[in-house]
């Protein structure tokens, strides 16, 4: 009969060993995808897990996104160097449900992450920022536009342009908005004016004139004869006062 010893260390023992931790290395052996889907935490609007961003850079992104917030225009930028699916748009999906923004309406996600050697941007907006677009620029111009810059390697600038597109499609609107009705109130109070000092010419003129077809002697209203230069006579018939214009 064997030992114990000699059952565990017999080749056909071994062999099953071998299968057996063969088997569980399997995924990380040949899909390496398991091990690589670590996705980052969020830290805010703005998570630069590249360093491409200067210091002013974050606060001044982050209030222009609180503000959109505000307006339930949620946007979260993410800057990344490492894209476990090399796919920026699957990757920007799984990023989205891992922070939860893929459940709220009002929320949107922009990714720029470096594949290879290659910077590549995913869109992923909300409604109400997609439909903030106008004639003058279009959602798929403004994506043509930042990704020509990340592919050119100007990250910084696309992530700059992308935010401060979006939060001047908001409120310059309002700012212009604001600007007309003030323009109108002008235009009002303008029109008031000159029409004013018009009506104040006309009364004047009345009143000369009117003064003028009156006596100078006895007050009395004169009549008139007579049209043109030279020929326009005033006569008065209570004291009989004349003259010739």
């Amino acid at each position: 009969m064997r030992t114990v010893r000699e059952y565990f260390t017999s080749g056909r023992v071994r062999k099953l060993q071998f299968a057996f931790v063969l088997l569980m290395l399997f995924p990380f052996l040949f899909c390496p995808t398991v091990i690589a889907t670590r996705l980052p935490g969020k830290i805010g609007r703005i998570n630069d897990y590249a360093n491409v961003l200067r210091v002013g850079d974050h606060s001044e992104l982050e209030d222009k996104l609180t503000e959109l917030a505000n307006l339930e225009m949620g946007l979260t930028i993410l800057i990344s160097l490492n894209d476990p699916y090399n796919n920026p748009d699957r990757y920007g999906f799984e990023v989205s449900r891992k922070w939860g923004l893929s459940n709220d309406p009002n929320e949107g996600l922009i990714v720029f992450v470096k594949e290879d050697d290659c910077w590549k941007a995913s869109f992923s907006l909300s409604g109400q920022l997609t439909g903030s677009f106008s004639g003058e620029v279009s959602y798929g111009e403004f994506q043509n536009e930042i990704r020509s810059k990340v592919e050119s390697g100007e990250v910084r600038d696309a992530v700059l342009e992308s935010v401060n597109t979006l939060y001047a499609l908001q409120f310059r609107s309002g700012s212009t908005e604001a600007n007309n009705g003030e323009s109108s109130e002008k235009g009002y109070l303008l029109y008031f004016v000159v029409g004013g000092a018009l009506l104040l010419v006309i009364v004047v003129f009345l009143v000369i004139r009117e003064a003028r077809l009156h006596c100078p002697k006895c007050g009395s209203r004169m009549k008139v004869t007579g049209a043109g230069p030279g020929r326009r006579e005033k006569y008065c018939p209570r004291c009989g006062y004349y003259e010739r214009e």
